[in-house]
């Protein structure tokens, strides 16, 4: 399998390209979707099932994408708060099925993950030991965008989240050892994901030497960052990436076939 199919069958990339801060616009209201009693009802019961099988489960808060549109300057995204609790009962088939709830009352939660590369031209990856899902599968560095850490000026300004989300799971300090970060486009299988890529000014010996303060990835491994080598090691490794860090790896593998 090539990567122009795996690019059609395996990802929803939608916009694609070098966006920088300005060509993103990040729409947001603090009113959350008012769902009714039978869907408030489900959720619950839903959440209950969950922090059974997990206690350690918690409902943070998150963004919920309401649309996405393309505008001349790049992609505007309309955002609202949600929560963990209301994404987990609203993915569940049944919720749309069952309840007859429409398209629009399915949170949508907006994520951030970047491609990290070191001053040493080295591109890192792990394997995911702390997730919701896709544990044991590679992923680069990502997460959640949070409301309470991931508003500037009123908006939700992902540039922020994802240095914020490489300082917590590397170690690094996102002031100091961050050159440039540049966003590569959106995926939108499944969850709208914003792709990154991010320069270091530290090399990969210095990198793992950091202590993260959240360990969600296992050992970081390092590849020259050279795009047959990422062609190579997705078309090894595509069943064993998480859907986003597919999409990723590939929107990185275009980016260095135009440089």
């Amino acid at each position: 399998m090539g990567l122009d199919r795996l690019r059609e069958e395996r990802t929803q990339i939608h916009i694609e390209g070098i966006l920088l801060p300005e060509n993103i616009d990040c729409l947001y209201s603090p009113n959350r979707i008012e769902f009714r009693e039978n869907e408030k009802s489900f959720i619950e019961r839903e959440w209950e099932k969950e922090v059974k099988r997990d206690p350690k489960t918690f409902d943070g808060k998150l963004f919920h994408v309401k649309s996405h549109s393309f505008s001349q300057s790049g992609l505007v995204l309309n955002t609202c708060k949600s929560s963990f609790k209301e994404w987990l009962g609203t993915k569940n088939r049944s919720f749309k099925d069952v309840l007859g709830a429409s398209e629009n009352r399915i949170i949508r939660p907006l994520s951030i993950g970047s491609m990290i590369v070191t001053a040493d031209n080295k591109w890192v990856i792990g394997r995911r030991v702390k997730a919701h899902g896709f544990i044991g599968q590679y992923a680069v560095v990502g997460g959640y965008m949070d409301p309470d850490n991931d508003l500037l000026n009123s908006k939700p300004d992902p540039f922020f989240a994802v240095k914020r989300e490489i300082e917590e799971e590397t170690g690094i300090d996102k002031k100091w050892d961050i050159d440039n970060v540049i966003c590569l486009g959106l995926n939108d299988i499944d969850q709208p994901y914003l792709a990154f890529n991010a320069h270091l000014k530290i090399s990969y010996e210095e990198l793992i030497s950091k202590i993260p303060e959240e360990r969600e990835l296992g050992r970081l491994e390092a590849y020259d960052y050279k795009k047959q080598i990422i062609r190579n090691f997705v078309l090894s490794n595509y069943k064993d990436l998480t859907p986003h860090t597919l999409a990723n790896m590939l929107m990185s593998h275009k980016l260095l076939t135009r440089s």
